[in-house]
């Protein structure tokens, strides 16, 4: 479930502007008590679930970071304590259950993030392409979160050797109007076409690159490959 802005929140509280009464209504009033006790009783115990719930999922959202925050700091000192050996079985079951309990969260998109990225590290790729796959889909397009997403699964698709499914990728994230991670994009792309024997392609997307993205970490090298 998708967290609601500070913003937004103070503006779904705002009260609606009152109509001032006529005399007319004070007497629809008066001969309607019993009525509009019962409405008004109806409409209160609305009001009080609404605001329980909107406790509630702040609440929840302050707990998920708090969790979050611990977990990290466990795995953190684990990679310490165990010189970076970490049993990946343990990290999964961190990771599950915090998934599991605080799925919809704001902190739950940090921690696929951040577990889609250990999986990746572990060469455990299917459990990486999974959480990535879960922020493309909570993910709106043109955003930074949604090329990111886009990138980082396109990059597990490479790793399992499945060439076609990583090109879609990347051709999606090129195709948005957000410019972040399309020069890395690009990049492997034409590291994907020149495996794949595809010159003019290849040749393609090291230009583009080169072209469009002068001061990307990736320009020299796409240089070196228009040039070589």
């Amino acid at each position: 479930m998708a967290q609601v802005s500070l913003a937004r929140k103070k503006e779904l509280n705002e009260p609606d502007e009152f109509i001032t009464l006529s005399n007319k209504a004070l007497e629809y009033s008066r001969q309607n008590k019993s009525m509009i006790m019962s409405v008004v009783i109806g409409a209160l115990a609305l009001i009080i679930v609404i605001s329980g719930y909107q406790y509630y999922a702040q609440s929840r959202g302050n707990k998920a970071f708090a969790q979050y925050a611990s977990d990290m700091a466990w795995y953190e000192t684990a990679l310490k304590e165990k010189k970076g050996d970490v049993p990946l079985k343990d990290v999964k079951e961190k990771g599950d259950s915090f998934l599991g309990k605080y799925a919809g969260t704001t902190a739950a998109m940090l921690a696929q993030a951040k577990y889609a990225g250990i999986y990746f590290k572990e060469k455990d790729f299917s459990a990486a392409e999974k959480l990535y796959n879960d922020l493309l889909s909570e993910s709106k397009p043109g955003t930074a979160l949604r090329n990111i997403s886009l990138c980082a699964l396109a990059q597990c698709y490479e790793a399992m050797d499945k060439t076609d499914q990583a090109v879609a990728r990347y051709q999606e994230l090129l195709s948005g109007e957000n410019e972040i991670k399309k020069d890395e994009a690009l990049f492997h792309l034409g590291l994907i076409y020149e495996k794949k024997g595809d010159q003019a392609q290849s040749r393609d997307a090291y230009s583009r690159l080169a072209k469009e993205f002068s001061d990307s970490m990736y320009v020299e090298m796409a240089k070196e490959k228009v040039d070589g």
